[in-house]
C-alpha cells in the first residue's frame, strides 16, 4: 500500500509538476517573444530616431542654402537692374552721338557743297571775264589735285 501511495503521489506529483512545467514554457516563449519584439520596437525605434535626425540635418542644411541663394538672387537681381540702367543711359548717349554724327556730317557736306559751289561760281566768273587765261581747277580738298 504503502509503494501504491507512493506511486500515485508521483503521478499526482508529476502531473502538476508537467502542467507547472508547461505553463513555465508558455510563459518562458511569450517572455522571449515580448522581449523579441520589444528590442525590434527599440531598434525600429533608434533607426527612426537616427533617420529623423539625418532628416532634420538635411532640412536645416536646405533652409541655410535657400536663405543663402535667395541672398544671391536678391544681389544678382539688383545687379541686373544697375547693369540695365547703364545699358538704357549708353544706349541713350549712342542715339545722341549718332544724331551728332549725322548733324556734323549733313554740315560738313553742307560747307564742302558751298565751298565747291562758291570756287565753281568764281572759276565761272574768272573764265567769263578773261577767257584766255582759264583758271586753275579749284582745290577743294588738300592734298588732291
Amino acid at each position: 500500500m504503502r509503494r501504491q501511495l507512493c506511486v500515485l503521489l508521483l503521478k499526482v506529483w508529476g502531473e502538476s509538476v508537467g502542467a507547472n512545467l508547461a505553463t513555465m514554457n508558455n510563459q518562458a516563449r511569450w517572455l522571449q517573444k515580448s522581449e523579441c519584439e520589444s528590442y525590434r520596437h527599440m531598434t525600429s525605434h533608434d533607426v527612426l530616431n537616427s533617420r529623423a535626425d539625418a532628416q532634420g540635418d538635411v532640412i536645416c542644411s536646405l533652409r541655410d542654402n535657400i536663405r543663402r541663394l535667395l541672398t544671391e538672387n536678391e544681389e544678382l537681381c539688383d545687379l541686373c537692374c544697375f547693369l540695365d540702367d547703364d545699358r538704357q543711359q549708353y544706349r541713350r548717349d549712342a542715339t545722341e552721338w549718332q544724331k551728332l554724327h549725322q548733324q556734323m556730317a549733313t554740315e560738313i557736306t553742307q560747307k564742302v557743297f558751298r565751298l565747291a559751289m562758291t570756287a565753281c561760281r568764281d572759276a565761272v566768273h574768272a573764265f567769263h571775264t578773261d577767257p584766255r587765261n582759264p583758271p586753275q581747277p579749284p582745290r577743294l580738298f588738300y592734298g588732291v589735285h
